[in-house]
């Protein structure tokens, strides 16, 4: 389905009759982004009333390995807070709700501007309900890539951030307390283990990169990782010495790491590729010359480093918005509502075939 779906989606959207159709596909994207966030606040206010709504739902609609524990609570807890999950779990919920907030406070896709920003406050707010690392580095790239390629826009760029960071602050301010103990212990765990045990996997896995530059095979990391002892788990089971051997490398058999699992399955040659091909798409988005390209440069690039530290860029959601992106932007100017700014609109133009 990832690869079908975004292949067959290209072959349509390539059709001239298609273009009004990429900009209502994409504007739909990010209303989905702020239901999803919606969800987020419903979900957190039925943990904090005892009731677990993720549960009620995916008790019903997933199934569960032999391991699981339907007993366990769907949400997380952290002192006087509780962590959205969202549908796909924490770090998956926080780039979906990041990847849109670019797009709407700089390529307005709706034509009212309050609208836009109401959006982009949702956005934010959902992100931060998942108090993820990795949602928050996605929008702190995403907002130095627009600051290093606009500086002239850096000063009304920092004005909507804070315009849609008002309501996150007034909460914050609300649970001072328990806001900045989950801060700092956030961001001391992020220096000091780079997330949990995180590290140790990453240097457990490299010696084998270099036995093997073509890779293990596609989809193979959980299998070698769990059938033969080729990676090196000693300093995690030291870490959790707790736990048996079996349970560390259960719990570990995922890299969350995209690039690296790219390069420990596929070898160099599938890491080039992948380098290549979400290259073309960063060029492709700055060579349109609008503002939705250049929105679309900032958020692929928060999702594309984000990448670095867990699986997102194998989520649908993200496949999907990385193929709706470069071709809406190249659309200059069909798609409704998304216009050029006086600076790009002045620079010459060609017919782009999308």
């Amino acid at each position: 389905l990832t690869t079908c779906g975004p292949t067959v989606l290209v072959a349509y959207l390539d059709a001239d009759s298609a273009s009004a159709v990429a900009g209502l596909i994409l504007r739909t994207y990010i209303l989905g982004v702020v239901a999803a966030s919606v969800y987020s606040f419903v979900e957190v206010l039925s943990a904090s009333q005892g009731f677990d709504l993720g549960k009620a739902i995916f008790t019903r609609l997933s199934h569960y390995g032999p391991d699981f524990d339907l007993n366990a609570p769907f949400y997380y807890e952290w002192d006087v807070f509780f962590r959205a999950a969202g549908f796909t779990g924490v770090n998956s919920q926080a780039t979906y709700t990041a990847s849109a907030i670019p797009l709407l406070l700089l390529a307005p896709p709706f034509q009212r501007r309050p609208v836009n920003l109401a959006f982009a406050a949702i956005c934010l707010a959902g992100t931060a309900l998942t108090f993820s690392r990795n949602g928050f580095l996605t929008i702190v790239i995403t907002f130095l890539a627009y600051i290093l390629l606009r500086p002239s826009d850096a000063g009304r760029f920092l004005l909507r951030i804070t315009i849609i960071s008002l309501p996150l602050i007034a909460l914050l301010y609300f649970f001072s307390s328990g806001a900045s103990s989950m801060i700092s212990t956030r961001i001391y765990h992020s220096i000091q283990d780079v997330g949990s045990g995180r590290r140790e996997i990453y240097e457990a896995t490299w010696p084998t990169v270099a036995t093997h530059p073509f890779g293990h095979g596609l989809n193979q990391y959980s299998v070698v990782t769990l059938l033969t002892s080729e990676v090196d788990f000693s300093e995690l089971e030291v870490m959790y010495y707790k736990w048996p051997e079996e349970r560390v490398r259960r719990s570990y058999a995922n890299l969350h790491n995209n690039w690296m699992t790219w390069l420990f399955e596929g070898g160099w040659p599938l890491l080039l590729a992948q380098l290549g091909y979400h290259g073309s798409l960063l060029i492709v988005c700055l060579r349109s010359r609008t503002k939705l390209g250049l929105a679309a440069f900032c958020s692929m690039s928060g999702l594309m480093l984000s990448g670095f530290f867990n699986m997102t860029l194998d989520l649908f959601s993200t496949q999907l918005l990385f193929v709706l992106l470069p071709v809406c932007a190249l659309q200059n100017p069909a798609v409704r509502h998304f216009r050029p700014t006086p600076e790009l609109a002045m620079l010459p133009t060609k017919t782009v075939e999308c």
